[in-house]
């Protein structure tokens, strides 16, 4: 019973990542930032700089959820996999605690711009938007746990028999695709996004067992 408690927690704090993710990341964020034009993403952003805030709230909301999705399925998963389970546990903290670090440059971001300084506006708009690129690298960079994490819950979906073994599946491609990502930035290469298609997939199929199933008994 225990376990199908912590599966229905596991699910809504996926649903919460999933969900403030795509608002920080993909409808704000992407809405104000004009890419290579510091000028314009300035602008837009004092314009809505509330909305621009909110997007930074929801990055800390995805990351308490990060988080707790960590240890709820560490809970489910540690009297079978104990080593593995506390292996994913880690790297759950330490990924939430590169993202916290990370939005350091946002806030880096909108403070260059709340602040006047006469004669030097063009010098505000490049800086802020400089720290604004530093967040989405570290975004990226953030990939090295993402692509970890996915492997050990991977792995126990598939050894366990909780849940379906093809979640576990896609959950590894993903984390291959993810590793490929991170490797790829830091060489300079351009990864096709692709790669991390198996873990969309396998982490869209997880949440939504995990909210409408919980747990094979």
């Amino acid at each position: 019973m225990k376990n199908k408690t912590y599966a229905r927690l596991a699910g809504l704090s996926y649903l919460a990542i999933i969900v403030f993710g795509i608002i920080s990341h993909m409808v704000i964020r992407a809405n104000l930032i004009v890419k290579n034009q510091a000028m314009e993403t300035a602008q837009a952003i004092l314009e809505k700089e509330n909305l621009f805030r909110f997007s930074i709230v929801s990055d800390f909301i995805m990351i308490i959820a990060f988080i707790s999705l960590g240890i709820f399925l560490y809970k489910i998963f540690k009297d079978k996999f104990e080593v593995m389970s506390l292996f994913l546990l880690v790297l759950n903290i330490l990924g939430g605690a590169m993202m916290g670090i990370n939005m350091l440059n946002q806030l880096a971001a909108i403070e260059i711009l709340d602040n006047s300084f006469e004669g030097l506006k063009t010098v505000q708009y490049d800086l802020s938007y400089f720290y604004l690129r530093l967040h989405s690298m570290g975004y990226s960079l953030s990939a090295i746990s993402f692509g970890l994490w996915l492997f050990p819950m991977g792995y126990m979906i598939i050894k366990s028999s909780l849940f379906p073994k093809t979640i576990g599946i896609l959950l590894i491609l993903g984390s291959i695709g993810y590793m490929a990502t991170f490797v790829g930035l830091i060489m300079g290469v351009n990864v096709p996004e692709f790669v991390t298609l198996g873990a969309d997939l396998g982490e869209m199929s997880f949440c939504l067992y995990l909210l409408i199933k919980g747990i094979r008994t």
